[in-house]
């Protein structure tokens, strides 16, 4: 059985990833906490450390048996950073700290392998310092590009695999498989409550919404056309409120895929806004995962937000099979191997997956 340490995984991700693959989970760890409540409504009995000053020097299996996955922070390359952080697209200051700290302990500790996941910017970023970290605990780093779309996942989310490893080349087996949104949608409700609320028609209000995929601030554009109560809009509906990113609604294709789900993004399909429920089967979580919310249409919570700093479960689950063949010696059949730069690359173009997936629809 394998053994693995999940380090950031907040609402619980990489624990789905390793509970797929049937892996003895050590521990989950975390820096500050966040997401802990998560782990313990649904992972009871995995052994928890919610701050970086707990984490044990030594667990029950030796280190040099366990694989450690891992999704830390990086403020360096967010969505944000590439905003507002003066750093943006390095591993200079301290947006790199989380990503420096796992490597020492994990890859100090002489961890089987090691793996870590971040936005693509991550790669040019701190190549020099995942190569830096390998040479220094006697490791070789692979860079695993992929998208979440071409894994059977709704979503368009391109991400970036740094796997420390004891072995040059690292092997994968990997055949694409594209899923429509359709796929994972319910029913659901026929209209967007603020719509449906103050009475105009869908048609009416959709074309102030610009863009072949329209994205808009509901509320603004209610306010300044119609003049609808903003403040009474904005009280009702917290959902459609919070974030920078979350003002705004993007209305996707069911026969295509999802955005990338950012902070808080709202989704609506047609002329509704999508369920909890949806946004987890778009991430690849299960539609009954525990959130600290309770469900109702006006009212996401929390959930987003631990979704949305997550990773897709399947991929994770992909990726610690993977780990685990290669560290055992796998000279098995496969599709895909690291070539001399230590890259194996899985993503897809968006035209292409959008063409894929639409195919799937007929």
């Amino acid at each position: 059985m394998q053994n693995v340490l999940v380090i950031n995984t907040y609402g619980g991700s990489l624990l789905l990833g390793a509970k797929a693959v049937k892996a003895n989970v050590v521990a989950t760890m975390e820096d500050t906490g966040y997401g802990s409540d998560l782990q313990a409504m649904n992972f009871p009995k995995i052994p928890r450390y919610e701050k970086t000053a707990d984490w044990p020097e030594k667990f029950l299996v030796p280190w040099s048996k366990i694989d450690v996955i891992s999704h830390p922070p990086c403020k360096s390359f967010s969505t944000m950073a590439a905003r507002y952080n003066s750093h943006r697209g390095t591993a200079d200051g301290g947006g790199f700290d989380c990503h420096r700290g796992v490597m020492s302990y994990a890859l100090g500790h002489g961890c089987r392998s090691l793996a870590i996941e971040s936005v693509m910017g991550a790669y040019a970023g701190g190549r020099e310092e995942y190569e830096t970290a390998a040479t220094k605990y006697g490791y070789h780093v692979v860079y695993v590009f992929l998208n979440a779309v071409a894994f059977g996942i709704p979503q368009y989310r391109p991400r970036v695999w740094m796997i420390f490893t004891k072995r040059r080349k690292f092997f994968v087996n990997f055949k694409p498989k594209y899923v429509p949104l359709q796929a994972v949608l319910d029913p659901g409700p026929t209209t967007v409550p603020v719509f449906s609320d103050t009475k105009l028609l869908w048609e009416k209000t959709r074309p102030l919404l610009k863009g072949k995929n329209p994205i808009g601030h509901i509320f603004a554009v209610l306010q300044k056309k119609f003049k609808i109560d903003y403040a009474g809009l904005r009280a009702k509906y917290p959902m459609m409120t919070r974030g920078y990113l979350s003002g705004y609604v993007r209305f996707l294709d069911p026969t295509g895929f999802a955005t990338t789900l950012l902070g808080d993004t709202t989704w609506a399909v047609g002329d509704r806004l999508l369920t909890i429920e949806e946004y987890c089967a778009i991430m690849g979580f299960p539609r009954n995962y525990k959130f600290n919310v309770a469900r109702h249409p006006n009212n996401y919570g929390d959930a987003r937000s631990y979704l949305s700093r997550g990773v897709c479960p399947p991929i994770a689950a992909w990726i610690l099979k993977a780990m685990d063949l290669n560290a055992s010696g796998w000279k098995g059949e496969f599709t895909h191997q690291s070539n001399d730069e230590g890259i194996i690359d899985l993503r897809v173009r968006k035209i292409d997956a959008l063409a894929e997936t639409r195919r799937a629809c007929r």
